[in-house]
C-alpha cells in the first residue's frame, strides 16, 4: 500500500505543480518532504514502540544514501525535467525505471537477466525513443511554422509600405 500511495502522491503532486502559479524551488519542496517524512515515521515508530536509537554508522550511511541520492538526486531530477520538459517527457522517462532496475540488479546482485527481461528493456527503450523523437519533430515543425509566419508578416509589411 505504501508504494501505491507514494506513486499516487507523485502523480497528484505533478498535476498540482503544473497548475500552480506559485513556483517553489525543488530543493525547498524536497527538504519539506524529508522533514515531514522524518517526523511522520518517527511518530509512527514511537507510537508502535518500535523506535530504537540507531546503533551503527551503517544506519546513517543508509539515511544519507536515501536522502542524498534517492530524494534529492532522483526526485530532484524528476522535478527539474518536469519544469524544463513537461509532463509527457517526465512520464515517458518513468518507463526506464524498470529496465534500469533490472540492469542494476544484474550488475550489483547477480540477478538473472533473461530473454524476457531483455525484451521488456527493448520495448521500454523503443517507447521512450518514439515519444521523444515525435516530440522533437513537432517542435521543429512548430519552429518552422513560426519562422514562416514571421517571414510572411515581414513580407506583408514591406509590401504595404
Amino acid at each position: 500500500a505504501v508504494p501505491l500511495l507514494g506513486m499516487l502522491s507523485l502523480v497528484a503532486a505533478t498535476f498540482l505543480e503544473s497548475r500552480s502559479r506559485a513556483r517553489v524551488a525543488p530543493s525547498v519542496s524536497l527538504t519539506v518532504h524529508c522533514v515531514t517524512s522524518a517526523v511522520l515515521f518517527s511518530a509512527l515508530a514511537l507510537g508502535t514502540g518500535a523506535a530504537v536509537p540507531p546503533a551503527g554508522a551503517g544506519f546513517w550511511v543508509a539515511v544519507a544514501w536515501l536522502v542524498g541520492l534517492s530524494t534529492f538526486g532522483g526526485y530532484g531530477l524528476y522535478w527539474l525535467i518536469l519544469k524544463r520538459s513537461g509532463v509527457t517527457k517526465v512520464n515517458t522517462l518513468m518507463f526506464l525505471m524498470a529496465p534500469v532496475t533490472a540492469v542494476w540488479g544484474t550488475l550489483m546482485f547477480g540477478e538473472p537477466f533473461g530473454l524476457q527481461t531483455a525484451l521488456g528493456l527493448a520495448v521500454c527503450l523503443a517507447a521512450v525513443v518514439v515519444v521523444h523523437r515525435g516530440d522533437g519533430r513537432r517542435g521543429t515543425a512548430r519552429t518552422a511554422a513560426r519562422g514562416e509566419g514571421a517571414e510572411n508578416r515581414w513580407t506583408r509589411s514591406a509590401d504595404s509600405a
